[in-house]
């Protein structure tokens, strides 16, 4: 046995120790929880008069830990970046095209499905405050529109990195981090909101999360819509 293949082997298990370490630990801490416990509810409960909301859910992911929100959206910023830097193909500019299929079907249903989309996404935003819905779900309905349209070939995948689709991008974690550093500096805690602005700022990051979202899925999509297909290319008897 070579000592290249000893190295694999020793990697691969210090990878499946770790894992099955991490596993049983998540294991052990489910199952010490008490089958009555009600965990942090009353917590929850009593702090949300100051939290600017009135669903506990988005009070918890957008002021009680917010930062675990603000870690999720820069991981996925990560991911968009990491997937930027696999492309070496030439930066193209975004632009919009007529449906690939001249089907009026086609036409009519896109023309009546993106902007109810667009509609939904955005009542999403609203109602979090009071109800189930939020960036997320938002985000994720603007990226199946993207997706729409870059399927349909109305937007030629992959498209640009441009400034506009850069800032869409960045803008729902810069602006949570620059509330983040805000809070810091003028309250001493991180995401402590004023109780006064609390709504109104939950409101403007979630407006921006969820275009970020979007986005994100859009361009991680049409990165692999956008990569040709090189076995259609190869001659049958070519083909593994």
């Amino acid at each position: 046995m070579t000592a290249g293949v000893v190295r694999m082997w020793l990697r691969h298990g210090i990878v499946i120790v770790a894992l099955a370490s991490l596993s049983f630990a998540l294991i052990v801490a489910v199952l010490t929880i008490r089958p009555d416990s009600r965990g942090l509810t009353g917590d929850v409960t009593r702090a949300m008069p100051s939290s600017g909301v009135l669903h506990p859910l988005t009070a918890v992911l957008l002021n009680f830990r917010g930062y675990d929100t603000l870690l999720e959206i820069g991981v996925l910023l990560v991911a968009v970046i990491a997937v930027w830097s696999l492309d070496q193909t030439p930066r193209r500019r975004f632009q919009w095209h007529p449906p690939a299929h001249s089907n009026p079907v086609l036409r009519v249903g896109l023309g009546m499905l993106i902007p109810v989309m667009v509609l939904v996404a955005g009542y999403m935003v609203w109602v979090g405050a009071y109800r189930p819905g939020g960036a997320f779900q938002s985000g994720a309905i603007l990226g199946a529109a993207a997706v729409t349209l870059i399927s349909s070939g109305m937007i030629v995948a992959p498209f640009a990195r441009n400034r506009g689709v850069r800032v869409l991008l960045a803008s729902g974690f810069m602006f949570f981090m620059a509330v983040a550093s805000a809070t810091v500096v003028f309250k001493g805690r991180l995401l402590w909101y004023p109780i006064e602005w609390s709504g109104s700022l939950i409101l403007m990051i979630e407006t921006l999360l969820s275009l970020s979202i979007g986005i994100s899925l859009a361009v991680l999509f049409a990165a692999v819509a956008g990569v040709p297909d090189t076995d259609s290319d190869q001659p049958e008897g070519t083909r593994s």
